[in-house]
């Protein structure tokens, strides 16, 4: 599931709570650039606190931003997203597997809260139905 908000995470992993499933929250694409890495990923700390009991993970979309990616691995990302050139993707990738962080080289079918008309039915119907890409370590 895509997260642009604090009320996006909590909604997801409320309903992962409630169903018993692991979320996976992924950043919006391109939100390392106008948000930074810092921020998004203390908005999943802060929802995650509320719901410890729910297994989820996040996911940093960098984009084609190798520094970013890089950046995602020293702080703590459990998982980046890279879709830059391919000699940077390999790099990019074994630096991830050097820090045992989930790394993924193109986008999966993910919800986006700004395309639902009913956020909670839609994280509902979505997470009934989904495995998580990858769950926390």
């Amino acid at each position: 599931m895509i997260y642009h908000t604090l009320a996006d995470a909590r909604a997801a992993l409320e309903v992962g709570a409630a169903l018993g499933v692991p979320v996976t929250l992924r950043t919006a694409p391109d939100a390392v650039g106008y948000a930074g890495a810092a921020y998004l990923k203390k908005i999943f700390d802060i929802a995650r606190s509320e719901y410890e009991d729910t297994p989820a993970a996040a996911m940093l979309d960098c984009g084609d931003n190798g520094a970013a990616a890089l950046n995602a691995i020293r702080t703590g990302w459990a998982g980046i997203l890279f879709t830059g050139r391919l000699s940077l993707r390999e790099r990019v990738r074994a630096v991830a597997a050097r820090h045992r962080v989930v790394y993924l080289d193109r986008r999966i079918p993910a919800l986006d809260p700004r395309t639902c008309a009913n956020t909670e039915s839609a994280c509902h119907e979505w997470l009934a139905d989904r495995e998580p890409p990858f769950s926390a370590p």
